[in-house]
């Protein structure tokens, strides 16, 4: 990570160019405010600057902010995150599978392009793969779309796994998040005492039983300019960024 240190609601941090936070150890149900400070002949998406929105402790949240020169067309951004918990593999590449859809159900034509920690184009019924703690975002999704983003790998091979399918109809100006994690028990090796699993697997449920879940961490994307941050609540924080 770039920087670590502590943030708390009210405060301000800059982000540059690909550089992101991550904010650890919100608790479920909080509510947080992120705010991009205007800039002039700058136009951010969202278009209104804010994302305002509610911690769940099932999946991985998001602030993303792309700034751009030339004013946005009616158009949102979707992000896709995976996680991999446990004993999981992760080496391991799990696959998403894509529809967009107009208001009268017609797949879209056109393909979008994606950027983060892999890049490329996606069409509707085309598929992605993402490894473990990996983000795409998917630019330039028109309003009104019915996305929908599922995972092949969903509860098999003995994961399991949080989210099996999101969905939903992008509006104007405004991000989604498609956030999967896959969850497995460590293997108890020889030696173990019966029932407690691996001395690794026991470490980790103590750590567990100290920690928030992976859900609930809240990552915070962020793109040129100055963002500002007001979460409710204090945490831990790495930091990254992307622009348009």
């Amino acid at each position: 990570t770039n920087k670590s240190g502590y943030v708390s609601s009210g405060m301000k941090l800059p982000l540059r160019h690909d550089e992101s936070i991550t904010i650890l150890g919100l608790p479920d149900g909080t509510r947080y405010k992120v705010t991009e400070t205007p800039e002039q002949d700058w136009y951010p998406l969202p278009k209104s600057g804010v994302v305002d929105k509610v911690i769940d402790k099932q999946k991985t949240s998001f602030a993303s902010f792309y700034n751009s020169k030339e004013a946005w067309p009616d158009v949102g951004l979707l992000i896709l995150h995976k996680t991999v918990a446990g004993g999981g593999d992760r080496t391991k590449e799990f696959t998403f599978e894509l529809t967009f859809a107009d208001e009268d159900g017609k797949e879209l034509e056109d393909g979008f392009s994606y950027s983060g920690d892999r890049a490329g184009t996606v069409a509707s019924g085309e598929s992605v793969t993402l490894g473990h703690d990996e983000t795409i975002t998917i630019l330039g999704i028109p309003a009104g779309t019915e996305y929908t983003v599922t995972e092949k790998e969903a509860d098999q091979d003995g994961y399991t796994t949080t989210v099996r399918e999101e969905s939903g109809v992008v509006e104007n100006g405004e991000e989604y998040a498609a956030a999967y994690t896959n969850y497995k028990e460590r293997p108890t090796l020889p030696g173990d005492h019966p029932g407690s699993g691996s001395k690794e697997a026991s470490d980790e449920k103590q750590t567990r039983s100290n920690v928030p879940d992976t859900g609930d961490f809240l990552r915070l994307w962020g793109l040129l300019s100055v963002l500002f941050l007001s979460v409710y609540g204090a945490a831990v924080y790495a930091w990254r960024r992307y622009r348009q």
